[in-house]
């Protein structure tokens, strides 16, 4: 009897895993099998069209040979993972199996080669792209990440006194309304000190957007010059001189 149920524990194991794996893998419409090797945190935050995301992948044809990948690049073998703005073409393989995927999540994909490329070399093969979503921001952020590629001089992606300092004396004008409204003079220290959040005298990414948010100060438009009418005796004395 103990072997019998022994033996009924290990089946539905065996069952419970298949059920498992069968729930992980998905076919969409266009022919794209998913399957999730690493699911997302709960509360994660969805890929969609128009977000940045950075993305590192093996691609492979069905044989095992390498097409592309972001590890083990040049002489250094670096890692540089791909970026770019998600959903550019809907038929793209790539997009079709990331969307919806959230940082930190790794996806196997098993991809049909006309929606990746036209190469007679992988005609008619399935690809394999097993990507982790490194990086995501927001399509609502992407204006507050090119502000912070544009501040963080050193790329070391943090914004520190300094490069804020910087970036106050290119724009001017946000300086002096900063000064007048709050009436402080040192406005590297006081951004830091209200939005450095873990004390390292810098500000992260979260950081600078949270400031981004708080400090949203668009630069002033010129007025347009005005325009003096002519008086009318004037212009009819000229109207006279030309005929």
């Amino acid at each position: 009897m103990e072997n019998m149920a022994l033996l009924n524990i290990k089946r539905f194991a065996l069952f419970f895993v298949f059920i498992c794996c069968v729930a992980c893998n998905i076919v969409t419409e266009e022919g794209v099998e998913i399957e999730i090797i690493t699911p997302p945190a709960n509360d994660c935050v969805q890929i969609k069209t128009g977000d940045w995301v950075s993305v590192l992948y093996n691609m492979t044809k069905s044989c095992g040979k390498t097409l592309e990948s972001t590890y083990n690049i040049g002489s250094n073998n670096k890692t540089v993972p791909q970026e770019y703005y998600f959903g550019v073409d809907s038929r793209n393989g790539v997009v079709i199996g990331l969307a919806g995927a959230c940082k930190g999540e790794r996806r196997k994909l098993l991809i049909p080669s006309p929606l990746m490329s036209r190469d007679p070399e992988i005609a008619g093969d399935t690809l394999i792209y097993d990507a982790i979503v490194a990086d995501h921001v927001v399509a609502e952020d992407k204006h507050r990440l090119r502000e912070f590629w544009s501040m963080d001089w050193n790329t070391d992606q943090y914004i520190d006194l300094e490069e804020i300092d910087m970036a106050l004396s290119r724009e001017g004008f946000l300086e002096n309304i900063l000064q007048d409204n709050s009436g402080i003079e040192n406005m590297s220290d006081m951004i830091i000190g209200v939005f450095d959040k873990d004390g390292d005298e810098a500000l992260d990414r979260d950081e600078f957007f949270e400031m981004h948010r708080n400090i949203n100060i668009s630069k002033p438009e010129e007025e347009p010059p005005t325009t003096v009418e002519e008086p009318e005796s004037k212009r009819r004395r000229r109207k006279r001189d030309e005929l």
